[in-house]
């Protein structure tokens, strides 16, 4: 097989031959391969020209901390062309694909994934680094048991571009935008191209509601994703929760605090505790309202039974 980076099963780039394809985004496609010592890896090539672009300027500053539920990077080849990132490879299934083949989690099942994703993400900010791009695909449930998340490095490079696409392209929202859009924190679309640490929370807010519901909430109105066909019985009911967006908008021309999420509807799923339904109204919340760092709301977590 050939990618539309020109890479092919058993090419050899940098040291690396390439397996076999594991996978392509709207700015990436990802290849196993193995290195000259047998170790295997993933590869991440861009495809996306202005991905590219960025990987190859600011590829060198990249870096994360070693944690255990982080998917550990090899090295950034920025001067490569096209540009690539090499990570460990993990015998995994994302959490979008067990998703999308089976039902949504009970509520502790949700809460020991999302436990191990905010540990991986406190990590990141106790070094100053948001990850940015948080979201289901980019949660591995490994076969080993481990929950691990990745793409730690190339994380804002990816949302700085999605938010980049959309604003060049008014009411219409491109396909290669579709997949992040409903993970970003209102502020981040007001105030791009920050460090805000924050917006992993909300990211991990709908983490949740994906995880209890079986699917993500639409960012833009007061419509839902349709719910993910299931054949696994976990006994939540899609049609027993009801929310409008968790994205607040504030009207044109209005100013104050944005509305709070479900102010006049409250959490209707009686599968989920209180506990849990009011951590993920915090995450959900406003910038003003919402958790104020990873370590608080993973305290919150542990009072869930």
């Amino acid at each position: 097989m050939t990618g539309s980076s020109g890479w092919s099963t058993g090419r050899e780039a940098g040291g690396y031959r390439v397996l076999e394809p594991l996978g392509r985004g709207p700015f990436c496609e990802t290849w196993k391969a193995v290195d000259r010592g047998g170790l295997e890896v993933a590869i991440k090539v861009a495809v996306h020209p202005r991905y590219a672009a960025a990987l190859a300027e600011r590829g060198p500053k990249l870096f994360a901390p070693a944690h255990d539920c982080l998917v550990r990077t090899v090295e950034v080849r920025s001067a490569e062309d096209p540009p690539f990132v090499v990570s460990e490879y993990v015998p995994a299934t994302s959490l979008r694909e067990f998703l999308v083949e089976g039902d949504p989690f009970g509520s502790l099942a949700a809460v020991r994934i999302l436990s191990q994703v905010l540990s991986g993400v406190e990590a990141l900010h106790r070094a100053g680094r948001p990850h940015g791009a948080l979201k289901s695909k980019n949660v591995l449930l490994a076969d080993s048991g481990r929950v691990l998340v990745l793409d730690a490095e190339v994380g804002t490079l990816t949302k700085h571009l999605t938010i980049e696409i959309l604003s060049e392209t008014g009411d219409r929202i491109p396909p290669e935008v579709a997949a992040l859009l409903p993970y970003l924190a209102e502020e981040d679309l007001r105030i791009p191209g920050g460090r805000n640490l924050r917006g992993d929370l909300f990211s991990a807010g709908i983490l949740l509601f994906e995880m209890l519901a079986g699917r993500t909430p639409d960012p833009v109105g007061g419509r839902e994703t349709a719910p993910f066909s299931g054949r696994r019985g976990s006994g939540f009911g899609v049609r027993e929760f009801r929310s409008p967006s968790p994205v607040a908008r504030r009207p044109a021309g209005a100013s104050g605090p944005l509305p709070f999420p479900w102010a006049e509807e409250p959490w209707t799923a009686p599968q989920v505790p209180p506990v849990l339904a009011g951590v993920l109204r915090r995450l959900l919340a406003p910038l003003e309202a919402r958790h104020d760092s990873a370590s608080e709301c993973l305290h919150e977590l542990t009072l869930v039974e």
